[in-house]
């Protein structure tokens, strides 16, 4: 279902690496810390293109994706907004999962004129928020501690539910890394991000997703943002952890469609 492998030239000074797959409504996909569009699981993917033209892309630093340093959640947004419009388009939907979402939120307060429908996956209004687990700051580094990493973002129940899940985790994590240096800045990046005063400014129709078992981004992040936007949906599934598009992908999809309709 790949249409077209890309790259684009920013008048930023940044290069960004993007993929487009089916056709429709624009749905730009935003992906989380130290991780290649690659992250994004094929089947969760496939079912949103029956619906949308959708567009994922590596973040600047990361896979085929190049840019001024230093690495930034503001940085992030504007290659994002430059991509809507070197693509000729006016605005798009916006799916931003965990650091993504960080990405999402600036770029509905920073540039909301690119923003349709914003949704905001496992996310947080400020990184000074985020309260890991114990396990998951052991596993931070998933090459030295990979099924720890793995075991962390998503729940027991998914792993549980067949034994195929972890490994296929696993393969995806390592295929998508983006390597040390960048999990380093981009954690950087997401401990200086807070718009905790600022999101009220989001104008846009926005859905909050989230999981109560995750271990990542605690759950109560998704009800601080819901409560912040005026009019957002919350959408909460109990024992989801944080990679919900994963574990949940055809309910994601029908949530995300039903939305953007509205």
């Amino acid at each position: 279902m790949v249409q077209s492998s890309k790259k684009a030239v920013l008048p930023n000074g940044a290069t960004i690496c993007y993929t487009e797959y089916g056709r429709g409504i624009p749905l730009f996909c935003l992906t989380g810390i130290n991780s290649t569009q690659a992250m994004w699981s094929r089947g969760f993917i496939n079912l949103l293109a029956e619906r949308f033209r959708v567009v994922t892309f590596d973040h600047r630093g990361v896979g085929g994706s190049v840019g001024p340093r230093p690495h930034s959640i503001a940085s992030f947004a504007e290659d994002a907004s430059l991509l809507i419009k070197h693509l000729s388009l006016t605005k798009a939907h916006i799916l931003g999962v965990s650091m993504g979402g960080m990405v999402a939120q600036h770029l509905a307060v920073h540039h909301s004129d690119c923003v349709d429908h914003l949704i905001l996956g496992a996310t947080s209004c400020s990184g000074l928020l985020i309260r890991p687990k114990l396990r998951m700051l052991l596993g931070a580094f998933f090459y030295l501690k990979p099924t720890l990493a793995a075991r962390a973002l998503v729940s027991d129940h998914y792993l549980h539910a067949d034994p195929g899940h972890l490994q296929s985790l696993l393969d995806t994590m390592r295929s998508s890394s983006a390597g040390t240096t960048v999990f380093l800045e981009q954690l950087a990046a997401i401990a200086n991000f807070n718009l905790r005063r600022e999101i009220s400014n989001i104008t846009s129709p926005t859905l909050v997703i989230c999981g109560t078992d995750d271990q990542i981004i605690n759950h109560e992040n998704s009800d601080l943002i819901a409560s912040k936007i005026r009019g957002a949906r919350l959408i909460k599934w109990d024992g989801v952890g944080h990679l919900f598009p994963r574990e949940r992908p055809a309910d994601t999809v029908e949530a995300i469609s039903n939305f953007a309709r509205s």
